[in-house]
């Protein structure tokens, strides 16, 4: 009941489809559903569209009953009348009409107000459409003269943790307003000779606009392919992607040996450790792969589903295309703003001893916006997270309603609501992952367990549930801020360790396989490219462009990679939320029961959505 309660409230919000009643038959049975599927994406003029109908029912056997003593008393007169023989053609003409009391119930159809004529879809329940004419023929007169545009139904005004997206805003303006006083306070024209990280980055511009352009041919190809030759191509990547990471290994370990000290300056040993953290993730790549051998045909089954939904929505994929154009946009305008803030220094020292000397606060300035750009990029993705997860779940439970949604219409619905209700707790996942992860990563166990309390003491919710991307998945599902979503699905039972779980992370782990060999890829060549350059081009600070190379080429590849990935967390959400009906034999998608459950895997062919 709760999702045909979050379809009518997407709707009579956006004018997608009516709102839907049904009988007490099927309330009941609904009602037995698993607690999670209740959403309370609900505008509040839905409910009080709702709440004037029922008060309308309610009176109307009151009216009824009035309306019966007034009929009776005029046919109690018309036969007295005609007894005593005062009956002429004047009172005949004036007694042909009904009492007042009942003469506002047979209005004419062009009497009906604009807003029911235009706005009324045909239910499938034919009594809920009765029951609508009843509430909009009983509505106030004066809607009629007020323009269609004004009758619709405003954005609801709750937003969940809007606390987290008043901060990223405040942000924002932070780093803009920062990069404004550094332009205002630098000149280029003072740039030094010497080497520094602000001639670094200037010298690799055409550099990083190349691969920004072979991440954008790697991640159309993959699509391609993707959609074309599923199987091959996830069997290919399992082979391929640890042959590639060995390649970079190598590579990078045989470049750091020519440098101009012999390979003992830092960048050179730094180049030998990147070495080594590369060859470890292959080796930790080659046994995930293997973990997950036994759950490979599901696997296929999930990514093959994703797929045929992305068909279904294509909406989704212009979402993505978008979400790779404010990426490329703001990268490269943060990329200008970083650069230009390692010019604030001076020069010190006279002749030949004369040298730049870089302001201390530039340090700190240019990791505040490393940071910020972690955290936008992560909004940006956060934000195609939510819309994807909404419509997925429109598609998942609602795709054989009728009248049927254009989907276009469903994706806007789903994107407007991820930038307002649902902002803040994306610029609060966001924020948290980036707090969270590293120092779990890095730090000993028990500061990570101390961590872990903190932010259970602040949000009230687990650590590791904030971490989840299915977190955000279910909180933009069900409409829930972030702190109740993680409460709720880290006692999930999908997340228990099983062959469900195993089949996720797997698809989840092919699928990231491109942008992580795409990033480390176009890393490690600007890297080597800056750091080893001919003709005393060399710059010390190639690390720096290797790491912008990197972060724009998994930032690029992630926004197209994302539209199937996000897919498949979504599905994975809502085949959660549908699990006690999928037990019952009453599955709202019988293929993702199949990919996710204990049922037999289908192929592409055999699919029934």
């Amino acid at each position: 009941m709760a999702l045909r309660q979050s379809r009518a409230g997407l709707g009579s919000r956006f004018g997608i489809f009516p709102p839907i009643e049904d009988s007490d038959e099927h309330e009941r049975d609904e009602d037995s559903d698993h607690e999670a599927m209740k959403s309370s994406w609900v505008p509040p003029e839905y409910r009080r569209n709702r709440e004037r109908q029922a008060a309308t029912l309610e009176t109307a056997p009151v009216e009824i009953s009035a309306s019966k003593e007034s009929i009776e008393a005029y046919h109690e007169r018309t036969l007295h009348d005609g007894d005593t023989g005062a009956y002429d053609s004047d009172a005949g003409s004036e007694h042909n009409e009904p009492p007042m009391d009942i003469a506002f119930e047979t209005q004419p159809e062009d009497s009906i107000p604009p807003r029911s004529l235009a706005g009324s879809f045909e239910a499938p329940n034919r009594l809920a459409a009765s029951d609508d004419s009843i509430t909009q023929d009983t509505a106030d007169s004066s809607e009629a003269n007020v323009p269609l545009a004004l009758l619709e139904p405003q954005i609801a005004s709750v937003q969940h943790d809007r606390a987290y997206a008043l901060l990223f805003m405040a942000c924002q303006a932070s780093i803009f307003a920062t990069s404004l006083f550094v332009f205002l306070t630098t000149d280029t024209k003072t740039t030094p000779v010497a080497d520094t990280i602000y001639s670094a980055l200037t010298s690799a511009i055409g550099l990083i606009s190349r691969d920004t352009i072979i991440a954008l041919a790697i991640s159309g190809i993959w699509l391609v392919a993707l959609k074309s030759f599923v199987r091959p191509l996830l069997q290919t990547i399992i082979i391929v992607v640890p042959i590639v990471i060995f390649s970079l290994s190598s590579y990078i370990l045989s470049w750091s040996y020519r440098g101009s000290l012999g390979g003992y300056e830092v960048q050179a040993r730094a180049m030998r450790w990147s070495s080594l953290c590369m060859l470890c993730f292959a080796f930790m790549w080659i046994y995930s792969a293997w973990k997950g051998r036994h759950t490979m045909m599901k696997t296929i089954s999930i990514i093959k589903l994703a797929c045929t939904i992305l068909e279904q929505n294509y909406p989704l994929l212009l979402l993505g295309i978008g979400s790779l154009a404010t990426v490329i946009f703001y990268s490269f305008i943060w990329l200008h703003q970083f650069e230009r803030i390692f010019l604030r220094g001076t020069f010190e020292g006279l002749g030949t001893a004369r040298h730049w000397l870089m302001n201390g606060s530039s340090w700190f300035i240019g990791g505040y916006f490393v940071w910020m750009f972690l955290w936008t990029f992560a909004v940006i993705s956060g934000i195609q997270r939510s819309t994807t997860s909404a419509a997925v779940s429109h598609w998942y439970f609602h795709r054989h309603d009728l009248p049927k949604a254009n989907q276009m219409d469903v994706a806007k619905a789903a994107l407007l609501h991820s930038l307002s209700t649902s902002f803040g707790s994306i610029c609060a996942s966001a924020l948290l992952s980036l707090l969270s992860r590293l120092p779990l990563v890095v730090l000993p166990r028990r500061v990570s367990g101390l961590l872990s309390m903190v932010a259970y003491v602040l949000i009230s919710a687990p650590l590791q549930g904030l971490m989840s991307p299915l977190t955000l998945s279910y909180a933009s599902i069900h409409s829930l801020d972030l702190g109740s979503a993680s409460r709720s699905i880290s006692q999930h039972p999908i997340l228990n360790p099983n062959n469900s779980w195993t089949a996720y992370r797997t698809a989840k782990m092919l699928l990231s396989a491109a942008r992580a060999t795409t990033a480390l890829g176009l890393g490690v060549a600007a890297w080597i490219s800056s750091a080893r350059a001919p003709g005393g081009n060399a710059t010390v600070y190639g690390y720096m462009v290797g790491l912008v190379a990197g972060a724009i080429g998994w930032a690029v590849v992630g926004s197209i990679e994302g539209v199937v990935s996000m897919i498949v967390d979504a599905t994975f959400v809502c085949y959660g939320t549908d699990l006690p009906r999928a037990r019952e034999g009453r599955s709202h998608c019988l293929d993702a029961t199949n990919a996710f459950g204990s049922g037999r895997s289908t192929t592409l062919g055999a699919l029934h959505v």
